[in-house]
């Protein structure tokens, strides 16, 4: 038998070492997994924080039941009115109007006059009491409907979001005429969503995700990612696309390049690039007037970026996008004459507020028609809004951040106007819960009011 050489040791010491070396790395891996997603040591001591720096988990969180940024509740004057003050039924557009309030999960539907017809709620936490989709979820107090659609039965779809999170997207639920869950989607719903005629959903979800663009070097390498993903009626996934590929992808790449809003923004807030905050589907009459659109294209608005784009789902590309005159937009409507109507959150400049509704042809991008409110009844709504373009020409607008619903005509007059009823005082001050989104619901189309 041939004895061994030192150069056998060797070689078996080394095999030794690299085994030894690759157990630890493996078990090391799997420590911090289970640290993590337990959240033991040296989770807390050592590992939260850094995330924390690196802008990977929750930035906020609410204090003794009020907002610690105050987004979902909104000062306003002890003396301001609530409910329907504001009437002219022969101009109104006949309908129920459904909004939603950031108090908590629930919208109302109500009639011209502010009577309660019909309201839904459902908590976070009777949904999901364990969510497989969120880390450390906010209270039930903090978590609130974003945007609500009305099926002719009475069923709701709803999408939850948390005030002060990063992500704040937190799901998507159907619930019955009695707030009976039907589905739920555990995902990073957020924002706004359509529904197509076949019942198919269109949503925006959100992510934190590495970014590194093929085009621009002014971003940081970690960014809040935004896609659209495709539902079924029964709520399965069945597409996801990333806005930010898309984008950096198409010609219209330099959309993502420095622009106002993203080079005001502070330091921290560099990683939202895009901020997607309305999608809807364009339609056929809106598709006529353009050679880039199909009838199920997308139309959806970016308020970091200032930018509004259409996108084509089948192809997965961007067809038609600009930056315009507006700053900060927070929802956008394909008309079906042609043209897309914006909600400039903060660009007007006006005489006290600085919120305004704009018309835009767009192949010149000029304005074809606008509100902005006067120096006695000012409109303005920092960071949020939604419209809803109603037969005839008439505007339902959603003031958000002041709680406060009004419809105005082609000729700029208020014709109808709702405040949120849901007021909180804390130290002193009064705070009205916001109006994510509002929408004039026809009352024809609603079987489940049928006597």
């Amino acid at each position: 038998m041939t004895e061994p050489s030192e150069e056998d040791d060797d070689i078996s010491v080394g095999v030794g070492q690299l085994t030894f070396v690759a157990g630890v790395v493996v078990l090391g891996y799997l420590g911090g997994v289970m640290c993590t997603d337990f959240k033991v040591f040296p989770y807390p001591q050592l590992l939260k924080p850094s995330f924390k720096k690196m802008g990977l988990l929750s930035k906020w969180r609410l204090v003794e039941g009020m907002p610690s940024r105050p987004y979902a509740w909104s000062p306003t004057p002890p003396t301001k009115r609530s409910g329907v003050y504001r009437r002219d039924p022969s101009n109104t557009v006949p309908g129920y109007t459904l909004h939603t309030s950031a108090d908590r999960p629930h919208a109302r539907l109500i009639d011209t006059e502010g009577q309660v017809l019909h309201q839904w709620r459902q908590p976070f936490r009777e949904v999901w009491s364990d969510p497989p989709h969120i880390d450390e979820p906010n209270l039930n107090w903090g978590i609130y409907w974003e945007d609500v659609h009305l099926l002719a039965d009475g069923s709701l779809l709803a999408i939850y979001a948390s005030s002060g999170e990063l992500p704040w997207g937190y799901g998507m639920v159907k619930l019955d005429l009695n707030s009976e869950v039907l589905w739920e989607y555990a995902g990073r719903t957020h924002d706004d969503f359509d529904v197509a005629d076949d019942g198919t959903i269109y949503t925006l979800t959100h992510r934190l995700q590495p970014f590194d663009s093929g085009h621009s070097r002014s971003h940081p390498d970690a960014v809040l990612g935004d896609f659209i993903v495709r539902l079924s009626s029964d709520g399965r996934e069945l597409q996801r696309v990333s806005l930010l590929e898309m984008l950096d992808q198409s010609p219209y790449w330099g959309l993502l390049e420095m622009f106002p809003t993203y080079i005001e923004a502070p330091k921290e807030k560099k990683w939202d690039i895009l901020h997607a905050n309305s999608l809807e589907i364009v339609g056929s009459d809106f598709a006529e007037h353009h050679e880039f659109a199909e009838a199920d294209d997308l139309l959806v608005s970016f308020r970091s970026a200032d930018t509004i784009a259409v996108i084509d789902m089948d192809h997965e590309e961007v067809v038609w996008g600009t930056r315009g005159f507006w700053w900060q937009p927070s929802d956008a409507a394909a008309l079906d004459n042609g043209h897309v109507m914006v909600f400039d959150a903060g660009g007007h400049g006006g005489p006290e507020k600085d919120s305004r509704i704009v018309e835009i042809a767009p192949d010149t991008n000029a304005v074809t028609w606008s509100y902005a409110g006067t120096v006695e009844e000012p409109f303005w709504s920092v960071g949020a809004g939604t419209f809803q373009p109603l037969p005839g020409g008439n505007v339902l607008i959603n003031s958000a951040t002041s709680g406060r619903i009004f419809e105005v005509t082609r000729e700029e007059r208020i014709v109808w106007e709702y405040v949120n009823p849901v007021l909180r005082e804390n130290n002193g001050q009064t705070y009205a819960a916001i109006t994510t989104v509002a929408k004039r619901i026809d009352p024809d189309g609603l079987t489940f009011l049928t006597p």
